[in-house]
């Protein structure tokens, strides 16, 4: 095998002959620039599939490909398969589909469109990490179909794969592992970065800051809602981004800040609700929640020591979620049990936790579930009530840690290192 100096400097060579940016070439093989510029530099040996794709990229007729594994010549036969019972993610490549007319890449395009609302349903009662995996081969594939179509259905793949990586991310965040949760966050941002999709991107940014607000980092969710507000392009995304700097600032203790914000949102919310007009593709973001502002404002409200104003709020929110929703009714309801027992409502705040513990979804979900620690450490001090005593060992199994733990599969690096 030739060095990684000797490739690096070969990749650059070609790459510059071909007239390509890093940036350009690093678009064209579906790899990060700063992943690149390692591979060019000598600083990282590359694998057999990114010589391989380089080689095809840059025309090179198998001769990157050659240096990579140290052959004077181009090989006239393709390499032996390894054995079966030794597959290797770096040398075996996804096989690359059969190129499709444009009519066939639409159907395809949007089977993978059915494919993202049916699992977005499925996310709302199913264990996030099953879920998660089973979204890992479709992102896989839905890739690999990018890589074979012209513009503009190659952005409209891409795009598409972005929206399909984003929501993994929040079943691994769900499933209670926030760092592979940012690194496919990370990883979807790279592809809306590809297709220049800013109003994702933007989304995004307020993903990041959800795990932030349920780390209790209040000033990170106030700087990531800030960073998100600089790449939302609509009303109704920036009102998102408002919102989750609203939360930031309650959490924070900033009442002033917060209401400035969260009135902002308000505005920005029903100037998009206005104007409204059907959306061409997938949808980021809540969309079983009837308003995310309002359910922010209460849970922001509680946060702030105002639990009575949080109260009204969320019951109303609450009211008009559908239960069979799962995991987005288990979550209002959860924040307002929270509520409930701050103003000393012992006995509907265990009601509506009794009902919260009937949803499938609760036993898999980190965030409800660390709002379901909260409730629990506070009822504690009521523990002599009938109705503290009759929930407390239900609330105790319902917390205890799963045996189930993480399904594999489930990791963006599993896909390998691109983007």
């Amino acid at each position: 095998m030739g060095t990684p100096e000797e490739f690096g400097a070969e990749l650059r060579r070609r790459r510059a002959a071909a007239g390509l940016t890093t940036t350009e070439f690093a678009a064209r093989v579906r790899y990060s620039k700063g992943f690149v510029s390692k591979i060019e530099n000598g600083r990282k040996a590359p694998s057999t599939q990114f010589a391989r794709v380089a080689d095809a990229v840059l025309q090179a007729d198998g001769r990157l490909l050659a240096l990579h594994e140290g052959r004077s010549t181009p090989r006239a036969e393709p390499p032996a398969s390894p054995p079966p019972d030794q597959p290797s993610p770096e040398d075996v490549p996804a096989e690359t589909p059969p190129a499709l007319d444009d009519t066939e890449a639409k159907h395809a395009l949007s089977a993978f469109e059915r494919v993202y609302d049916e699992v977005r349903d499925l996310g709302q009662t199913l264990n996030p990490s099953v879920v998660a995996s089973m979204l890992v081969p479709h992102i896989a594939a839905l890739e690999s179909l990018a890589s074979t179509l012209h513009e503009p259905l190659r952005n409209d793949a891409l795009r598409l794969t972005a929206h399909l990586t984003d929501f993994t991310g929040w079943m691994t965040q769900e499933a209670g592992d926030d760092v592979t949760a940012r690194a496919w966050i990370n990883r979807s941002a790279a592809l809306a970065e590809a297709v220049q999709d800013d109003d994702m991107i933007a989304h995004l940014y307020v993903r990041r800051a959800n795990i932030s607000l349920y780390q209790q980092d209040a000033y990170g969710t106030i700087e990531a809602a800030r960073q998100a507000s600089t790449f939302a392009r609509t009303p109704r995304r920036l009102s998102f981004c408002k919102s989750r700097e609203a939360q930031g600032h309650a959490l924070a203790g900033d009442f002033r800040s917060f209401r400035t914000c969260m009135d902002r949102a308000f505005e920005l919310y029903a100037l998009a609700e206005s104007t409204r007009q059907p959306q061409r593709g997938p949808v980021a973001g809540p969309m079983r929640i009837r308003n995310p502002l309002k359910l922010a404002e209460g849970w922001s409200l509680y946060d702030l020591g105002m639990p009575a104003e949080a109260v009204e709020i969320l019951a109303l929110e609450l009211s008009e979620t559908q239960k069979t929703n799962g995991r987005a009714w288990a979550r209002t309801a959860a924040r307002l049990t929270l509520a409930l027992a701050s103003l000393r409502e012992i006995g509907r705040a265990c009601a509506l936790a009794e009902e919260i513990l009937q949803v499938s979804a609760v036993a898999h979900s980190a965030t409800i579930r660390s709002d379901l620690r909260l409730l629990a450490r506070m009822l504690n001090r009521w523990n002599s009530d009938p109705a503290v005593r009759e929930l407390a060992p239900k609330l105790s199994a319902a917390l205890a840690p799963s045996s189930g733990g993480h399904l594999p599969g489930v990791s963006p690096t599993d896909l390998g290192r691109r983007w």
